[in-house]
């Protein structure tokens, strides 16, 4: 029934501990360091679950030995956490969080907080084997003796430091589940995260035998954790509509760049040291999240060196190219063919002045190439079609305001260096962020 396979390992998290570790046999070692956080030297960062105490509660109600607790089954919880549909811990969607994801996939993004996890409980043997034996859920497993099993959760995000007792309660009350529907199904209870980041999850799993006289319970107290990731909204966000303190580009959702960076600018450069040298404590996946993302991100264009720009315009069809856009009749603007200027007028520009008089190859006086705003044309076409229009030479700061009034916003960016000399020290910007240069004087329009 579990989400994904689990095995137990002897001495991990700690000697002799018996962790319940994902670990698929399919899959190659570097995949099972890098999806439970084995392959850091922490412990802390690991993905597992633990029995932190466990004991047995007669309440019988005779006097003398009970019998009935030496027949009592041992038998050990294997934890699930997983997002997805409770009513349905066998969905293919349902996804565990139980393993890291690559930074990319679609599994990381589907763990990402805020979410709701959801959480059940399979049985094996108490015995300790790497291999779990993990009995069908719609059957009572025969390692019990007529009990009846229970869990409840006591910390959902237990924080070290924070007041936690294992003492056990056997008072039944909301926060109980069975383990097991009265279908056979699993029980399950499930619970909101806001936040990111490893989660920590204390419980208790019991059996309760009730004949008679007879009241015997075994309780077992667990240790979960969890890993949700960082969804994409909260990225940090340009100095402009988020704040002056960003370090690594920000880049939230795809969007049209012109120009950008290549191989050899100081940022690409910077953010890949930081990757490979791999400074990061375990209480720093959030940051390590930000440089990964960033050295993976392919989106950030090509530099196209120096080049002069005074107006960006996209349109959302393709047949308004720039032989629309000049009024030109046919394909007559195409590579490599460029006409000549022989007469030049006297605002400095050429004005075709000297061809014949039905214009055929000169630029018609009424295209909006030489117009301010796209709103100042007389063609529906580009009106109705036009994405966003921006005036490089109309810089406020850092950014340019959408002139088609579509509410874009065109963010100016530069080059700069990123700097993370160690571990559990925070990544900075390490020079002036050199934005391109703008001015209003020898524009084209």
């Amino acid at each position: 029934m579990a989400i994904i396979n689990f095995k137990i390992l002897k001495n991990m998290p700690s000697f002799d501990s018996y962790g319940q570790y994902y670990y698929d046999e399919d899959n190659s070692l570097q995949e099972f360091y890098e999806s439970t956080g084995v392959e850091t030297v922490f412990t802390s960062d690991d993905l597992y679950t633990i029995i932190t105490s466990e004991d047995l509660i007669d309440n019988s109600q005779y006097d003398g030995d009970n019998t009935i607790m030496y027949s009592m089954s041992d038998w050990r919880p294997v934890i699930n956490a997983y997002i997805g549909t409770p009513a349905d811990v066998e969905n293919n969607q349902n996804t565990s969080v139980q393993k890291y994801y690559p930074f990319v996939s679609d599994d990381y993004l589907r763990t990402s907080a805020p979410n709701q996890v959801h959480l059940f409980v399979d049985i094996t043997d108490n015995d300790n084997d790497f291999d779990i034996n993990i009995y069908d859920s719609t059957s009572s497993p025969p390692i019990l003796n007529g009990e009846t099993l229970y869990f409840k959760i006591l910390d959902w995000d237990w924080q070290e430091g924070d007041y936690y007792s294992d003492n056990f309660n056997t008072t039944v009350d909301q926060n109980t589940v069975n383990v097991y529907n009265t279908d056979g199904s699993p029980g399950v209870i499930s619970h909101q995260y806001d936040s990111s980041g490893l989660k920590t999850i204390k419980g208790v799993v019991w059996s309760r035998y009730y004949s008679g006289a007879d009241d015997v319970v075994v309780y077992k107290n667990f240790e979960t954790k969890i890993y949700m990731g960082i969804d994409n909204v909260y990225v940090e966000d340009f100095i402009d509509i988020g704040g002056p303190d960003f370090t690594y580009l920000p880049w939230p959702m795809t969007s049209p760049i012109i120009g950008g960076f290549t191989g050899e600018s100081k940022y690409y450069k910077s953010v890949e040291k930081i990757v490979k040298q791999n400074n990061f404590a375990e209480q720093e996946k959030y940051e390590k999240y930000l440089a990964q993302k960033s050295y993976l991100n392919d989106e950030l264009g090509d530099s196209l060196g120096d080049t002069d720009i005074e107006q960006v315009r996209a349109f959302g069809v393709g047949f308004l190219d720039l032989n629309y856009m000049l009024g030109l009749h046919g394909n007559q603007v195409v590579e490599n063919n460029l006409y000549s200027s022989q007469d030049v007028g006297e605002d400095g520009y050429w004005n075709c002045s000297t061809w014949n008089d039905s214009r055929y190859n000169c630029f018609s006086l009424d295209n909006s190439v030489g117009s301010i705003f796209i709103d100042e044309s007389l063609d529906n076409n580009l009106i109705d079609n036009i994405l966003f229009e921006f005036q490089c030479g109309d810089v406020n700061f850092s950014n340019m305001i959408d002139t088609s009034g579509n509410g874009n916003k065109g963010i100016l960016i530069g080059d700069y260096e990123i700097k993370k000399d160690m571990v559990d020290v925070k990544s900075i910007r390490d020079s002036v962020i050199v934005l391109p240069e703008t001015d209003d004087k020898n524009g084209a329009l």
